[in-house]
């Protein structure tokens, strides 16, 4: 369990490490209590520290495209804006993925993290990339990815997928091998996904 000190101000939590308001998180449960009156406190806002307030709307969104609830207070409890901003990316990550296999479940044959050759990274120490997220009708490889793309992961699936996607949630660009194709904004377009899966499977 971790906890993080704030003060109230303005109907709105400050970070303060000498505050009198603690809040406590332990894997999804949220706790805030109040030192100087003894009690549990509700419907406290978090005040915003920077870029994480975007962020969260966009993890709502994938969330609700989802059917699930989150607590955006989890998210909020730290009291840097780094740790809140990885936290939030992390779930958006992780999100966006379960999203994906759903929306590509709908028209295809998927298998989700299928190992496509044995990976020697424990006998060598090196990485081999072997286990793209998803494989479309046996043919096509699909990475699901929210920032920055790692050209020699690509490299690795190419040797043995030469067509794939590389699709994000919303804005995206990246350098991809001969055969495969970056797909950006794939929530507010999935059709566009399903064309350029459908060309690569022609």
């Amino acid at each position: 369990m971790r906890y993080y000190r704030y003060s109230l101000i303005n109907d709105e939590l400050v970070p303060n490490d000498s505050g009198d308001i603690i809040v406590y998180v332990d894997s999804g449960f949220i706790e805030i209590v109040s030192e100087k009156e003894k009690k549990r406190l509700e419907n406290c806002k978090f005040k915003i520290l920077g870029e994480e307030g975007k962020l969260l709307r966009k993890l709502e969104e994938l969330a609700k495209l989802l059917d699930i609830q989150i607590d955006e207070r989890v998210y909020l409890a730290p009291t840097d804006v780094r740790s809140r901003i990885v936290s939030i990316n992390r779930d958006i990550g992780r999100l966006f993925e379960e999203y994906l296999y759903k929306l590509l479940s709908k028209k295809y044959k998927v298998e989700r993290n299928k190992e496509v050759q044995v990976s020697l990274s424990k006998f060598t120490g090196n990485r081999y990339y072997t286990k793209p997220d998803f494989i479309v009708e046996g043919r096509i490889a699909v990475e699901a990815k929210t920032g920055k793309v790692d050209y020699r992961q690509l490299i690795g699936y190419y040797k043995i997928f030469k067509r794939g996607v590389v699709a994000f949630p919303y804005s995206g660009e990246c350098r991809v091998p001969p055969g495969w194709v970056c797909n950006s904004y794939t929530i507010k377009d999935p059709d566009k996904l399903y064309l350029t899966i459908d060309t690569l499977l022609r």
